[in-house]
């Protein structure tokens, strides 16, 4: 029972909780609409052989099935174009003043987020509550996929108010122990460096050798 003059704390966090959801959907909205119109084909051509490389999979099995969001998403967000920067960071650059303060904001945190493996520790309809697999961090996220079947995915997150968002398609992936170990142990040699983030923008894509989707 709230005491009268008290604030309510509870429906303060659920508002600007709100806020921060829709000025997220807005920026990626905006993001692909962006990209729709100024990403370079012929980029997308040489990026789509580099993706079907890393994950072992032949470029014509990717437009048109599952795999053609996941290569999306790689593409928009990861790949290094020949000029050296990636998809977000020129619409970040090039559209900035038509970005709401707020929005530039969650565009700062967009470009550390890199692919990064979960183990699932539960899961209630479409919530799911995953633990990172390389420093123990637990998270709690929202999928529209309540068939969830693995015992790992992969996703991009970002904290977007007071939670933690998916900006990624869900992606299930079966790893073997030893390249958990080796993620782990490839994060903490970078630690000393502060290079964690710049490897995992690099190097997430990796996990998708071992996607089924």
């Amino acid at each position: 029972m709230m005491i009268e003059g008290t604030p309510d704390f509870d429906a303060y966090r659920r508002r600007k909780q709100a806020q921060a959801d829709q000025e997220l959907g807005e920026l990626m909205a905006t993001f692909h609409d962006w990209a729709s119109y100024h990403v370079n084909l012929r980029e997308k051509v040489r990026a789509k052989h580099i993706f079907s490389e890393i994950v072992s999979l032949p470029t014509e099995i990717i437009d048109g099935s599952s795999w053609e969001k996941v290569f999306e998403d790689w593409f928009l967000f990861d790949y290094v174009t020949i000029i050296g920067t990636r998809n977000v960071d020129m619409f970040l650059k090039k559209e900035a003043t038509k970005l709401k303060p707020a929005q530039t904001q969650l565009g700062a945190i967009i470009l550390t987020a890199g692919l990064e493996p979960y183990r699932i520790l539960k899961k209630k309809g479409n919530m799911i509550e995953a633990v990172k697999t390389d420093n123990g961090q637990t998270k709690q996220f929202k999928t529209v996929d309540r068939s969830v079947a693995s015992e790992y995915f992969v996703c991009r997150s970002i904290k977007c108010g007071y939670k933690d968002r998916m900006i990624s398609p869900y992606i299930p992936i079966n790893p073997p122990q030893e390249e958990i170990k080796k993620w782990r142990q490839e994060l903490a040699d970078r630690e000393k460096d502060n290079q964690q983030f710049r490897f995992i923008k690099e190097y997430g894509v990796r996990w998708l050798r071992f996607a089924y989707i």
